[in-house]
């Protein structure tokens, strides 16, 4: 279906028995629900941040709500990940970096990992990390410049 090999593997052999572990009945969650979300991920449909939590919805939800795999994907994603356009990300990251301001011309471009860390506790799974680190370093050059 077009999925990265490492995040199925991720998905499968670690995701998956950190949750049963957790308690979570990952039994619950079917094959074709798997490949679904693997599929919106690799879309960008939902960030691969967001794979334990939707996994973890798809299994409290199992047995509750009809339809196809990728339709009780899509609900899982509407609930538990959302997606944030470009512009709301760019508005979350320069309200960040302007809270931060002093911080960020103080340290320059070495601002970015600790900000980073502060942008992804709001968005996480929102938003694919590479595009937040993206918006992040154009936000510090500017910044900078």
């Amino acid at each position: 279906a077009g999925v990265r090999p490492t995040i199925a593997a991720r998905t499968l052999l670690a995701t998956c028995r950190e949750l049963a572990r957790d308690g979570v009945a990952i039994d619950r969650v079917s094959e074709d629900e798997i490949l679904a979300l693997l599929s919106a991920v690799e879309g960008g449909r939902a960030a691969k941040e967001a794979i334990p939590d939707l996994l973890t919805e798809l299994a409290r939800t199992a047995g509750e709500e009809a339809g196809t795999a990728e339709e009780r994907v899509d609900a899982a994603i509407a609930k538990v990940a959302p997606a944030i356009s470009q512009a709301d990300v760019e508005a979350v990251v320069r309200r960040i970096v302007a809270e931060r301001e002093a911080f960020a011309r103080e340290r320059g471009m070495g601002a970015l990992g600790p900000l980073m860390g502060v942008v992804m506790q709001e968005l996480r799974g929102s938003v694919d990390g590479k595009v937040i680190s993206e918006t992040l370093r154009r936000e510090l050059q500017r910044l900078l410049s």
